[in-house]
């Protein structure tokens, strides 16, 4: 496979295996290897070696010409490569580098991978034909400037000062923004620059000419030892597009792992010149091309690549047929389902295993007898993904095979084959699932629960109602939103009971909406009544008046129209026209002039639906923004009653009797059934986090966060998009876009999978959103920060004051104030009880969350780039500016000790620390690196377990610490690292355009 080369040699592409590459970072010195030992790694202080444009003497081929840094250039002998040898002049070590025999192409002959240069060779053909019929050349520069512009990059680059080096980059990047095609040959010389600097700013100014005469040059730099260089050849190239950039591409992405995922975004952003060069690759003779192509055009769901998968499955390996099973399943087309249903038969465990998950992806009636031959698979994962497979489908005559699962020898196939039948609604599933939904495993009764929804079955009513006093929050609140599904009048009346008693806010959040599905108007006295409780309970059953539609429901939903909140406006106005209650049409009115935008749409479509004689005119955003905020009612806080509420609204008469005279001032944060908790700015919003579809634009990642369980990851973008994707299976599974407007700024998933904390700049994103509560914050949100159990999330304001919330309970355990400087680092304990700040000045004190004193002051030597609590609270970790580490303990004997420092590797900054729970273990991560070391080691040592492709923007590790989750800054792609196996998991991306 092709490797990084030298930067300071213009052949890149002939580098091979084997060579050791010295850069520069900071003030000191570092070699980058590949293949042998590092001089690093010894410690001692090396110079690098530059090999001159004469590399070969002549007439000798076994001396090389190096040239040390101090400047002396002397001769050594080419077997010396990979050795350190001593300068004649300053004496100190330099390793000569590697320079290996060019090679003859055996692509041809052999079928492996061709080099860079072998690929710009190739493209430079296709250029020579391409032009064939003349070059148009674009004029945008005066000639005189654009002399000018070359007289100034005559200058030999390896003399330039460090202002001349600027001003030469500042060169190329006007001729890279002047359109103008007569630079390109220009910039081309370019690329040669042994600096990094100048090189990456030619390619990209190559990119943003588009020059297609500079796709065989940029190919040539994918050897580039620059990890910065690197990348603006992808992203320069995918600027150029056209098919000459795609095979390159896919190499690059087969050559060098680190920068796989970004190579995949750029081919997937090339669409249809990446399509044809993609399916002329799977007859490739390299495996690895074709395998790649397999992959990427399943990723890229093209629907004409699919008679060219089924070939690949015809003729090649285990491998190939998995792989090509699981692309068809991504492209979902029908016409692949007989080639699937052969394939579920396979010899091959893995083959058969994603043929019965792409035949799930593409529900076909016709493939329940071949799945259902797969219940009996020997392998369990195969069993599992069947039963799967033809729930999705949900034809009822996979009832009986489904059936004969009930007595499986695996437990998780017993309970999904139980699940599966309760979904298709089969009566033979309620005694099991009855049996499950009692068992010790919280998740399995859920699980069981959730599946008798289907199943309107007396004896399944009867369990569910016997757990509306069980001790479990989330076991009650399930069995409430069971019984809002397949409950009765005589439900009703104990979900009623539930409303009026429970103690739990969701548990009361999801009765109000259960009795909304039952639609008793029976239940309107107390829906009412519930308008005075807890936040959630109010918005959830301002919506059950609406749906039930009973004109008794009218006062209150008039008085909710007072309400100082814009949700709770917002929700009665939807209210009042789902009822249908034309006679409130007057009091909808003047919502037409709310403040918030939420609330003025909503007033608009209930008049529409209402029948209000300007109909759709009322939509319209212009005549929106014509009104908006031109009247606000005064809606103050405090007690008032609501007959005050509904002055100018209704006649007394109209007032209801259920109704209690004094309304609560709202709880300072709600929750419930609804799921997601958000701060947006100075106020937090509960939403519903189902499926949608997908965004025009999806913005870049701000921020990611790891369920409890591992299972899911949030996504946060930056234009407030915010995506819940599965991490066994890498698939998006729902996407909100409720938020988008502003840039996410934090998220932190609660105890249970069901609650989300979203924290999102300072302004409020009404649009979309259920509900919200002030938050607390009068300035925005700058951090998030939550225990590793994920019960507790802390959030932070630029005026220093940190909210405590209780994930389970959803409201607010504890506010603090400490100093606004204290913000540039932060971080909790496990238990909640203490938090620590760092400010610009390196002083890191630790607050008692609880009652907001100061306990501890440490004095850093320099600014403190991260914090961490460690060993189950008993040390804090310092990430200094320094390059190094302190960590202090917290004991109370050591409280005058001074700390210990560990130096940290390649002289990096430290700008996230997540220590292990139950271990020593830390992951650090600096720039665009990630590495992992042991903290009781005497002198840890770090290994770097992987690199991003940007300098690291977010990143979470989930709560077992097996996996990582990182994106860089500027970065669409989320990496799943697998800390346990040292190996990339998935990439966690959405194609352009999709």
């Amino acid at each position: 496979m092709p490797q990084q080369a030298s930067q300071a040699q213009p052949a890149a592409g002939d580098r091979r295996p084997g060579t050791a590459d010295i850069s520069e970072e900071g003030s000191g010195e570092q070699v980058r290897e590949h293949g042998r030992t590092s001089a690093a790694e010894t410690g001692a202080a090396e110079t690098s070696a530059g090999l001159e444009s004469d590399t070969t003497l002549p007439g000798s081929a076994k001396v090389l010409k190096i040239q040390c840094r101090c400047g002396r250039r002397f001769r050594v002998k080419k077997n010396r490569a990979g050795q350190k040898v001593r300068c004649p002049a300053c004496e100190k070590p330099v390793v000569v580098p590697v320079v290996d025999e060019p090679q003859a192409d055996s692509t041809a002959q052999d079928g492996h991978l061709p080099s860079f240069t072998e690929l710009a060779a190739a493209v430079r053909r296709e250029e020579e034909i391409a032009q064939a019929g003349g070059t148009v050349v674009n004029k945008k520069l005066s000639d005189r400037r654009l002399k000018k512009l070359a007289k100034q990059l005559e200058t030999s680059t390896a003399e330039l000062t460090h202002e001349q080096e600027l001003a030469h980059r500042d060169a190329v990047t006007e001729l890279g923004k002047s359109g103008d095609s007569r630079a390109c040959e220009l910039l081309v010389r370019e690329l040669r620059a042994p600096s990094p600097i100048l090189r990456k700013a030619a390619i990209t100014a190559l990119g943003e000419l588009g020059c297609p005469q500079a796709v065989a040059p940029l190919v040539e730099l994918m050897g580039d030892t620059e990890p910065d260089v690197l990348r603006a050849v992808i992203r320069s190239l995918q600027q150029i597009g056209g098919t000459r950039v795609v095979r390159p591409l896919v190499v690059l992405g087969l050559a060098a792992p680190h920068v796989k995922y970004l190579v995949t975004d750029a081919v997937a952003r090339l669409d249809e010149a990446a399509v044809s060069v993609l399916l002329d690759l799977l007859s490739h003779r390299d495996p690895g091309l074709v395998l790649e192509a397999v992959v990427l055009l399943g990723r890229l769901r093209v629907k004409k690549a699919v008679r060219s998968l089924v070939e690949v499955i015809e003729i090649k390996s285990p491998l190939f047929r998995s792989h090509a099973a699981e692309a068809l399943g991504q492209i979902g087309d029908p016409k692949a389902v007989p080639t699937l249903q052969r394939l579920v038969d396979d010899s091959s465990p893995i083959v058969r295993l994603n043929a019965v998950i792409a035949l799930g992806r593409i529900p076909d009636a016709n493939s329940v007898r071949p799945l259902a031959a797969r219940l009996t698979d020997e392998d369990e994962d195969v069993r599992l993904a069947a039963v799967t497979a033809l729930e999705s489908i949900g034809d009822e005559r996979a009832a009986d095979p489904l059936a004969g699962l009930l007595a499986d020898r695996s437990d998780r196939v017993r309970l999904a084959a139980t699940v599966a039948l309760g979904e298709l609604g089969d009566a033979r599933a309620t005694a099991p699932l009855l049996k499950y939904a009692e068992q010790e495993d919280l998740e399995v009764r859920l699980q069981a629960m959730g599946a008798l929804k289907k199943l309107k079955d007396p004896a399944a009513t009867r369990c569910l109602l016997g757990l509306l006093g069980h001790r479990e929050h989330r076991i009650r609140e399930r069995a409430v939103d069971i019984l809002g599904h397949c409950g009765d009048s005589e439900v009703a009346e104990r979900l009623e009971q539930v409303l009026r008693q429970d103690r739990a806010e969701d548990v009361r959040a999801a009765a109000a909406k259960a009795l909304g599905e039952i639609a008793d108007p029976v239940s309107v006295d107390v829906l009412s009544n519930a308008l005075t409780d807890q936040f959630s309970v109010r918005c959830r059953a301002i919506v059950s008046l609406g749906q039930i539609g009973d004109d008794s429901a009218q006062p209150a939903l008039l008085a909710m129209l007072k309400d100082q909140t814009p949700e709770v406006r917002f929700h009665a106005c939807n209210a009042i026209g789902e009822a249908g209650l034309k006679s409130a049409r007057p009091a909808l009115e003047p919502l037409l002039y709310d403040s918030s935008p939420m609330a003025q749409r909503a007033a608009a479509r209930a008049l529409v639906r209402l029948g209000d004689p300007r109909g759709e005119s009322l939509l319209e955003d212009r005549q929106l923004k014509k009104w908006q905020g031109r009247a606000v009612p005064d809606r103050g806080m405090g007690s008032v009653s609501w007959k005050d509420r509904l002055a100018g609204f209704v006649p007394d008469s109209l007032l209801g009797t259920g109704l209690q005279d004094q309304l609560q001032k709202p709880a300072v944060l709600g929750g419930g059934l609804v799921g997601l908790l958000v701060v947006v700015g100075a106020v937090l919003l509960w939403v519903n986090s189902g499926p949608a579809g997908p965004p025009v634009i999806t913005g870049k990642v701000a921020s990611v966060s790891f369920s409890p369980q591992g299972d899911k990851l949030a996504v946060g973008r930056t234009f407030g998009l915010l995506q819940i994707w599965d991490v066994a299976s890498g698939e998006l599974k729902s996407t909100d876009e409720s938020f988008i407007g502003e840039g996410v700024a934090g998220l932190s998933f609660g105890a249970g999978d069901d609650v989300l904390l979203l924290a999102q700049g300072t302004k409020v994103a009404f649009e979309g959103t259920t509900d919200s509560v002030p938050a607390g914050h009068t300035t925005r949100i700058v951090q998030t920060i939550r225990t590793p159990d994920r019960k507790l999330t802390a959030t932070m304001s630029v005026d220093g004051v940190i909210m405590i919330w209780d994930m389970q309970s959803r409201a607010v355990r504890n506010a603090i104030q400490i100093p606004a400087g204290n913000s540039k680092a932060l971080a909790i304990t496990a238990d909640g009880q203490q938090i620590a700040g760092a400010d610009a000045a390196g002083t890191v004190t630790i607050w008692n969350s609880s009652s907001g004193e100061t306990e501890r002051t440490y004095s850093a030597p320099v600014e403190v780039k991260s914090l961490e609590f460690a060993a189950e609270g008993k040390q804090l970790l310092l990430g200094l500016k320094d390059w190094t580490l302190q960590v202090w303990s917290l004991a109370e004997e050591d409280e005058e000790a001074t700390p210990r420092t560990i130096a940290c590797p390649e002289r990096v900054v430290p700008t996230f620390l997540r220590s292990m729970s139950g271990n020593d273990e830390l992951i650090m991560a600096s720039g665009s690196n990630v590495y992992l070391t042991d903290l009781s080691a005497e002198k840890p040592e770090f290994s770097m377990l992987f690199s991003l492709d940007n300098p690291l923007n977010t990143l979470d590790v989930s709560p077992d610490g097996s996996l990582i989750a990182a994106s860089g800054e500027g970065g669409s792609d989320v990496i799943l690292y697998d800390v346990r196996t040292k190996k990339q998991r998935a990439v966690l991306f959405t194609p352009a355009g999709r």
